[in-house]
C-alpha cells in the first residue's frame, strides 16, 4: 500500500544532497564530461560567413526594414541566407537554403533551441528568437551543416 503523504521528489532531492556531500563527482570527471559533450557535432560541416550587412560600409540601396541584418553562410555548394529583424528583446529570422531543400533547421540560442521546417523551396521563418548568440544547423543531403555562433 502506497502512503499518500510520501513525496518521491523530496526523497530524490535528499538522496542527491547526501551523494553530493558523501561522494562528490571529482572536478576532472565533470570537466571531461563537458569536453566530451562538445564532440557531438564534430562531423558537422562548418559554414563560413560570406556576407554580413552589418559590416558593409554603405547600405546597398535596396528596400527593406532599416533594422534588418542580412547574413550569408556557405559550405561548399550549400548556402543559407538569413535576414534578422530586431524587435523588443526578440528576433525574427527569415531564411533561404540553397540548394532548396525541405529540412529541419535548428536555431540554437541562449534559451535553448528553436526548430523550424524549411519548405521545399528552402524557405523558413522563426519568431521570438532571443537576442544574443545564435547558431544554425541543418541537413543538405547526407551532410549536416552548422554556422558559427554569431551575435544578433
Amino acid at each position: 500500500m502506497v502512503d499518500p503523504g510520501f513525496d518521491d521528489d523530496a526523497l530524490l532531492d535528499e538522496l542527491r544532497r547526501l551523494a553530493a556531500r558523501m561522494d562528490p563527482v571529482p572536478d576532472e570527471v565533470t570537466a571531461a564530461a563537458k569536453a566530451t559533450f562538445t564532440w557531438r557535432t564534430v562531423d558537422d560541416e562548418l559554414a563560413e560567413l560570406l556576407h554580413d550587412s552589418a559590416e558593409a560600409a554603405e547600405p546597398a540601396g535596396v528596400r527593406g526594414p532599416a533594422d534588418a541584418r542580412v547574413l550569408v553562410f556557405g559550405a561548399g555548394d550549400a548556402q543559407v541566407e538569413l535576414e534578422v529583424s530586431y524587435g523588443a528583446g526578440a528576433r525574427e529570422l527569415m531564411g533561404q537554403l540553397t540548394p532548396p531543400v525541405a529540412t529541419a533547421v535548428a536555431i540554437r540560442h541562449s534559451a535553448g533551441e528553436t526548430v523550424v521546417e524549411a519548405d521545399d523551396r528552402g524557405r523558413f521563418t522563426a519568431s521570438g528568437v532571443p537576442g544574443g548568440a545564435i547558431q544554425l544547423r541543418f541537413s543538405v543531403g547526407a551532410r549536416t551543416v552548422s554556422t558559427r555562433w554569431l551575435a544578433v
